[in-house]
């Protein structure tokens, strides 16, 4: 179950860094673009 999930995850990231859709995250509950934060890496 953890892999099929990880992997729609990973799919999902995917095709919006393709059409340059922004990727939002949870950070100490505020929601923020994942693409902006220097703490996430791609």
């Amino acid at each position: 179950m953890v892999m099929g999930l990880t992997e729609a995850i990973d799919l999902e990231v995917a095709g919006r860094t393709r059409e340059g859709l922004p990727i939002h995250i949870s950070d100490n509950l505020k929601v923020v673009d994942a693409r902006k934060t220097d703490s996430v890496s791609a």
